[in-house]
């Protein structure tokens, strides 16, 4: 019962970022993993809009420590968009072949994963937001605060990756 519980809650989790979610329903596995990924290179993009205009007022205030960190930042942002949109060829992978029989614990891991990275995206867009705030107020520790959020991009590409292999273990 704890299990369905938990599968219950991250799938009202993803539920809040995507409204046809349907929890990898069989007939839905290809519609949720795209709107999925839709919905991440949204947020990413935001991301990157918001990182882009923290990097013009380091440029315009010579704050060089800042612009290297947000630099790494959207290269980071860039590389996590890229493969986001590549995954699509996960199509031919058998977890979405009409074959695949993937258990209901299965399931709830996966749609956890999705809850993970969703979230994670959503505070790194939020936190960058706030960030070109700070910047420009000209508040101080803006650099620690970008150096925090470049680590949180890599947090979440590393929890999109979990997700990737672990729809690649589907039926191997």
């Amino acid at each position: 019962m704890v299990d369905l519980v938990q599968g219950v809650s991250a799938t009202a989790r993803v539920g809040l970022f995507i409204a046809r979610y349907n929890a990898y329903r069989f007939d839905s596995r290809k519609e949720d993993d795209r709107s999925l990924r839709r919905c991440l290179m949204e947020r990413l993009n935001s991301a990157r809009d918001h990182a882009t205009n923290v990097l013009d007022y380091a440029q315009r205030n010579d704050n060089r420590d800042l612009r290297h960190q947000i630099k790494q930042t959207i290269d980071a942002i860039d590389i996590f968009k890229n493969d986001s949109n590549l995954a699509e060829t996960g199509h031919k992978r058998p977890f979405f072949s009409s074959k695949s029989a993937a258990s209901v614990g299965s399931l709830n891991r996966l749609v956890e994963l999705d809850a993970a990275v969703l979230e994670e995206t959503e505070r790194i867009t939020k936190a960058l937001g706030e960030l070109v705030k700070a910047v420009a107020a000209g508040e101080e520790g803006v650099v620690s605060a970008s150096g925090n959020i470049w680590s949180a991009v890599t947090a979440a590409h590393n929890h999109f990756s979990k997700r990737i292999h672990y729809i690649k273990g589907f039926g191997d």
